[in-house]
């Protein structure tokens, strides 16, 4: 009945929250995020596993964050520790890695913010247009 259907609900539900809490103790450790780096290790984990609480009913909104930083602060290993994550729990996939510089998106394997834009703009035209303009070399004219 519907009763035994919310109570299976609840406890696949903690099971899971067990798991990923274990997920990210492990993580935290494994990359030696200090305080900081593990506040926003726990933002960004919480909010991909559903614990996000500014979502309402079952919607899940995307997360934008920036991890802003001088050299030297340990960016890199956040990043690192969160790819981990996403790894580890099957969403690669849902992944994406941006930096302002080349040298600052080969760090963390991930894009520029220049080239994942021109690529998603890239995508919107019609795959005869996007012949046209990859042949012209003109990507960052879109």
């Amino acid at each position: 009945d519907e009763s035994d259907i919310q109570l299976l609900t609840e406890q696949v539900t903690t099971m899971s929250a067990i798991s990923f809490r274990k997920h990210q103790q492990q993580i935290s450790k494994q990359f030696t995020l200090n305080e900081a780096q593990t506040r926003a290790f726990m933002v960004i984990t919480n909010h991909i596993n559903g614990g996000n609480h500014l979502k309402k009913g079952n919607e899940q909104d995307q997360l934008l964050m920036c991890v802003a930083g001088p050299g030297g602060t340990r960016k890199s290993q956040l990043i690192y520790a969160i790819t981990e994550y996403f790894s580890i729990t099957k969403r690669s996939h849902e992944l994406r890695k941006l930096a302002p510089t080349p040298n600052a998106a080969a760090q963390i394997d991930g894009l520029t913010i220049q080239s994942f834009t021109s690529y998603r703009n890239l995508r919107k035209v019609s795959a005869a247009q996007r012949t046209t303009i990859e042949n012209a070399g003109e990507i960052s004219d879109i």
